[in-house]
């Protein structure tokens, strides 16, 4: 049986050798990038309505504050995007694009007011027009516009939720691509807290997973899955075992050789690190004493179990950053998100051709940088996409 949800996964595999390459420079996530697309416009969205939960959409346009400009209200009576490019923007005829009068970030700013003064002003169906048209002006636009929004400290289900809400997505590839750009560059220049090191040899944990790996991984069907790459038990011959420090979460023995870089025991066996403490916190299994405000650890090795004493301190708190470490990573995520909330809430998708948390994890391997995203990040996301709809189109 053929699923209607198309996975690219291994036809994106055939692109792992070039993964040596420079992040900033190497081709394959640019080629992935556009094996997402072309499955995300064989399976459009369903064009919806109004949400059934309006607290879910945290859209600034619900109710009018200001007056829409005269560069709005004439953007509003245009046809399409040639002609707002000519007799709104008056943009000059190439080799003269840059002489008009509004520069892109003008343009951005004037339709971002737009869309504040209220639903309806800005004609969201010649926006998603513009915003991907493929005229130089209208993709500088399509990077500026979204610089407007207020991304920082935002997950990214909620962004997209946000910008996605103030126009009509196009059906073509290479508009969603210069769409989906844009929206990348400006979320992760919102939450960009760490820069990847060159070297990956360090024995420290890695900046950018810290607040995560905290959370046990567990399937549709129950089963524990790995809380880095999303295997499963019978993928590994059995040899998944949850990590020695916490006794919560679960690595693979590939991943196991690396979980003190995700705040675990070293190779998942000894000692503990920051997320074995707050796994435990989470889990209700962290033994406190009461007057001395120590956490007394638990960890077993080779059958015996040792005790250590650590005060609970803020220097213990795993508080969460932004696990992102390029604009390509938020693109690619971006995509996989909207063909998940397709494949969820398509009513022509099948129930057993619904795709599961296990296979949306493993789906999204190797896309962070040449590595994962945090399995626990990645269910909070299915569970956000699964309880609740992307609506990623309003009525016109």
């Amino acid at each position: 049986r053929t699923s209607p949800y198309p996975t690219v996964t291994p036809l994106l595999r055939s692109f792992r050798p070039r993964l040596r390459f420079n992040q900033s420079t190497a081709p394959w996530t640019n080629l992935r990038a556009r094996f997402v697309m072309a499955s995300l416009v064989a399976h459009p969205p369903a064009d919806v309505g109004a949400p059934e939960h309006e607290e879910a959409l945290p859209s600034p346009t619900t109710t009018p504050s200001t007056a829409p400009s005269p560069f709005v209200l004439k953007f509003g009576r245009c046809r399409d995007p040639k002609q707002a490019l000519k007799e709104v923007c008056e943009v000059p005829a190439p080799p003269h694009v840059w002489g008009g009068p509004m520069s892109p970030k003008d343009v951005a700013r004037e339709l971002f007011a737009g869309c504040e003064a209220g639903e309806g002003v800005v004609p969201v169906e010649l926006l998603g027009q513009c915003l991907g048209h493929h005229h130089e002006f209208w993709q500088a636009v399509a990077v500026d516009f979204p610089t407007f929004f207020n991304f920082e400290d935002m997950g990214i289900v909620e962004a997209i939720r946000m910008y996605l809400w103030q126009f009509r997505l196009p059906g073509e590839s290479a508009q969603i691509q210069r769409i989906l750009e844009g929206f990348a560059a400006a979320f992760y220049a919102q939450n960009k807290t760490v820069q990847r090191p060159d070297s990956l040899t360090s024995t420290r944990t890695d900046p950018w997973v810290r607040g995560w790996y905290v959370e046990p991984i567990v399937t549709n069907k129950g089963e524990t899955c790995c809380v880095h790459c999303g295997a499963l038990e019978e993928q590994v011959d059995g040899d998944l075992r949850p990590c020695s420090g916490c006794e919560v979460v679960s690595f693979c023995r590939k991943c196991r050789y690396m979980a003190h870089r995700r705040g675990h025991a070293v190779v998942g066996m000894v000692g503990y690190g920051r997320a074995c403490v707050q796994a435990r916190r989470n889990a209700g299994t962290l033994d406190v004493d009461e007057e001395t405000g120590a956490a007394r650890m638990h960890f077993d090795r080779d059958g015996k179990e040792t005790a250590a004493n650590q005060l609970i301190a803020s220097d213990y708190d795993w508080p969460r950053v932004s696990p992102f470490l390029s604009e390509d990573a938020v693109m690619v995520l971006a995509y996989s998100i909207i063909m998940l909330t397709t494949n969820l809430h398509n009513k022509n998708v099948r129930g057993g051709d619904k795709m599961s948390l296990q296979a949306f994890i493993q789906q999204n391997r190797g896309i962070n940088g040449n590595t994962n995203f945090p399995a626990d990040m990645l269910a909070g996301i299915y569970a956000n996409i699964a309880a609740n709809e992307l609506r990623v189109v309003r009525d016109a």
